[in-house]
């Protein structure tokens, strides 16, 4: 599972230090694996995140 995060503006964290945040609430089956950092995410015209969109463009990232 990869989580993709939006940071506010003005808001610094690397992906080391949000994972052990995160892992200090959840459990280990729902941590992700892998935090990517982005400006926007795609959306559709009503305002929903097109997830089949960043399915497709993060397809890459776990094939070895």
């Amino acid at each position: 599972m990869t989580a993709i995060v939006i940071l506010k503006a003005g808001q610094m964290i690397d992906e080391e230090t949000l994972l052990k945040r995160v892992r200090e609430h959840l459990s280990p089956f729902k941590c992700p694996k892998r935090i990517i950092f982005a400006e926007t995410m795609p959306k559709t015209a009503t305002g929903k995140i097109q997830k089949a969109k960043l399915r497709a463009e993060l397809a890459g990232i776990y094939r070895t």
